[in-house]
């Protein structure tokens, strides 16, 4: 090889047009002087002469072009000009914003932490409760209505079948039928007892002698009201109910969870049992003896049943009673 053709090789193989670099350096700031920098110095022409005469004939291959690259341009140009971008000292205002903003976030996102946490943790039961209570009330407000729109069927059926059966021609059987089995409406002269629960109040104002039986509340119950029933019953009572729901061939008084039923319609104290009959034998029933020991029982307890006589009661139709499996014997 001649030294011209060394002399003219040149320090680095040249970059393969296909890898060239497909951004540029474009732009300078006012610290480009911090760039690295890499200055062409002047090297004598025997040590010159004797570099390029140890070199390799020019092969351009590619793992030599990857080594030369790696070797002679290691760093992207772009890269090294990133360096260049030094930031900016911060003022005292923004810094002490920056940790206010920061603390106020801290404390919002642990205050919805906690809310979430005791959310989570909230008694379950309680939802459960407070949704089978809203079912319930609705459930009862369907169950009112539909009672109440029964009962006006029931009274157009009643009218119908007593308009039917001549009742106008005077039908004694039929009318008969009708008042003793309640389902027509009724008034006349009888007794009302009336009775309620004991006022708390009462049991903290008890006096010495009822300082005992005071100190634990009782409240009415379906047997006290069955037992007054049962006592008019037997009094010669013709029509009886309780707080105004008429007692019939089907009816019933009893307890459903804490609340006391007059057939399928709940009632609340204070009660009111009336009845219409002879008002002296009524009246003679709740003053015998064995009524005066219960009324004093319930007396022992809070519990102080009153009567007075009236001279017109009214009382409203219980209803037709449904008999589906009971047939006429022939």
């Amino acid at each position: 090889m001649s030294d011209e053709h060394v002399q003219n090789m040149p320090v680095s193989f040249p970059v393969i047009s296909s890898r060239a670099l497909s951004q540029r350096r474009s732009a300078f700031s006012s610290d480009y002087a911090g760039l690295s920098h890499s200055h062409v110095m002047s090297i004598p022409e025997a040590k010159m002469t004797a570099a390029r005469r140890s070199r390799r004939p020019a092969v351009i291959e590619d793992s030599l072009q990857l080594l030369d690259d790696l070797t002679n341009r290691p760093v992207d140009p772009l890269f090294e000009d990133a360096t260049l971008l030094k930031g900016r000292p911060q003022s005292t205002a923004v810094k002490v914003t920056s940790k206010i903003v920061t603390f106020l976030m801290c404390i919002v996102v642990g205050m919805g932490t906690i809310i979430a946490i005791q959310e989570l943790n909230k008694d379950t039961r309680q939802k459960v409760r407070e949704a089978l209570a809203s079912q319930l009330t609705t459930t009862y407000s369907n169950s009112e209505k539909l009672g109440k729109d029964v009962d006006g069927l029931k009274t157009q059926v009643n009218t119908l079948s007593d308009e039917l059966a001549g009742e106008a021609a005077g039908d004694s059987t039929a009318t008969f039928d009708a008042l003793t089995n309640g389902t027509t409406a009724i008034s006349g002269p009888g007794v009302v007892v009336s009775l309620a629960d004991p006022r708390e109040s009462e049991a903290d104002q008890g006096s010495t002698a009822r300082e005992g039986t005071l100190s634990r509340i009782k409240v009415v119950t379906d047997t006290d009201l069955q037992r007054i029933v049962s006592i008019l019953w037997s009094g010669g009572a013709e029509g009886v109910a309780v707080n105004g729901v008429r007692l019939g061939v089907q009816s019933s008084v009893r307890t459903a969870g804490s609340s006391i039923l007059v057939g399928v319609t709940p009632i609340q104290t204070p009660y009111t049992v009336s009845a219409i009959g002879d008002t002296a034998q009524l009246e003679g029933a709740l003053q015998s003896g064995a009524t005066k020991s219960f009324f004093a029982t319930l007396g022992e307890q809070g519990i102080y049943p009153s009567s007075s006589a009236k001279s017109s009661i009214k009382l409203d139709a219980a209803g037709q009673p449904e008999v589906d499996h009971a047939q006429k014997e022939q």
